[in-house]
């Protein structure tokens, strides 16, 4: 239950921010109140305030039209703020909703206080990447205007997009969100700065794993890690991300025509848009690819792919592993396979199993001191199954 406020409780408040609004004038008043959504309806908003005088009047004219508009709303004063000095922007709104059944969901479109009659957002489900981003931000009629048009410089679009991120990431991170709307995001050349920020929570069980609120498991970085090679040289073996589909397109061009059949077991010469997705998108809770990356000229380079298919029976698992061809004999493989293991077993996996080629002798090598036993498979003479039992 709100405690309602006397005038002596809002103008301390008010003196409080308004040293800090000395620093620099005009500055705005809005009304505070958890129960109103949109200030601008209830005239509870009054900008480009010059002075300590303007910024009272204005305080005593919104808290009055606030209960004159809305009785029963808890009024627990005013918010004064700087005058936002971008030029050339639009209005944005980024949000968050939860649905029942797929949880969370992010929300993008135009915003300001038409959002409701221009009904132009777009949703998705986090974790958002860059290219989801981009891909959510283009589902919207606004997405047209960021863009340079009638002399009107270009917004910052990069910004806008790490401004979904952060949201996508702080959405994963706190399940107790239940709602959120930043509305609205000023986007301009300069940036992007949030003019009017809407939270809620509800309480949530620590107890439950907190990613289950999550319909798309998020990018787990918890498995991040540093391995170092036989010459010690230090490479980062991580969880791959789907931003990492053009360095896995490059990776698979640049092994050998050997290496390339090794891994796949037939000639393959690149990876088709269908299979690289497959390679990208999956599910942290279900599969797993580890890629392991090193320094090259001074850019991450992905050097080694290591990736296990959860079986039907859900206690086995189906695993691959491939190494660029000139890191080869470095102990790049032994680290991702290592690593590998150690993420099955956490996910309750208990055998990985994998299909080799005989001439393969390279691979072989590597996993025979790993615990891996080799078998013939039957009707295939050229083809060997290893397998290891992880509990």
């Amino acid at each position: 239950m709100h405690r309602t406020r006397t005038r002596t409780d809002i103008w301390r408040q008010i003196t409080r921010q308004n040293r800090l609004a000395r620093a620099g004038y005009p500055v705005a008043v809005k009304i505070a109140s958890p129960d109103i959504s949109h200030k601008s309806d209830v005239g509870g908003v009054v900008l480009n305030l010059a002075d300590e005088m303007s910024v009272r009047a204005a305080t005593e004219a919104v808290i009055a039209r606030a209960r004159a508009a809305r009785p029963g709303a808890a009024i627990d004063g005013v918010t004064v703020e700087r005058m936002v000095r971008l030029e050339h922007t639009r209005e944005l709104l980024l949000g968050v909703s939860r649905d029942p059944v797929f949880g969370p969901a992010i929300m993008f479109g135009a915003g300001g206080v038409a959002v409701e009659v221009l009904r132009d957002t777009a949703v998705a489900l986090p974790p958002l990447t860059t290219i989801l981003a981009e891909r959510l931000i283009a589902r919207t009629r606004v997405s047209q205007m960021l863009g340079a048009f009638r002399g009107t410089p270009p917004v910052d679009r990069a910004a806008v997009v790490t401004a979904l991120l952060g949201l996508s990431e702080l959405v994963c991170d706190c399940p107790a969100i239940e709602g959120l709307d930043i509305n609205p995001l000023l986007a301009g050349p300069e940036g992007v700065i949030a003019l009017d920020v809407r939270i809620r929570v509800a309480p949530r069980d620590p107890s439950i794993d907190p990613s289950a609120h999550l319909a798309i498991a998020a990018w787990p970085r918890h498995l991040v890690q540093l391995a170092t090679l036989q010459d010690g040289t230090s490479v980062t073996i991580r969880p791959i991300r789907p931003e990492d589909d053009s360095a896995e397109r490059a990776f698979v061009q640049a092994l050998s025509p050997q290496s390339r059949k090794q891994r796949f077991l037939t000639p393959v010469n690149e990876l088709t848009p269908e299979l690289l997705a497959d390679f990208i998108d999956i599910d942290y809770r279900v599969d797993m690819a580890l890629v392991a990356t090193g320094q090259r000229d001074g850019s991450e380079e992905l050097w080694g792919i290591a990736r296990y298919t959860r079986a039907s029976d859900r206690e086995s698992a189906e695993f691959a592993v491939v190494v660029l061809d000139r890191v080869q004999s470095r102990g790049v493989g032994t680290a991702l396979v290592t690593a590998l293991m150690s993420v099955a077993r956490g996910a309750g996996i208990k055998r990985l199993n994998g299909w080799v080629l005989a001439e393969n002798q390279s691979m072989r090598a590597l996993l025979a001191p790993l615990g891996f036993n080799e078998q013939v498979l039957a009707g295939e003479p050229g083809v060997i199954v290893v397998e290891k039992a992880l509990s």
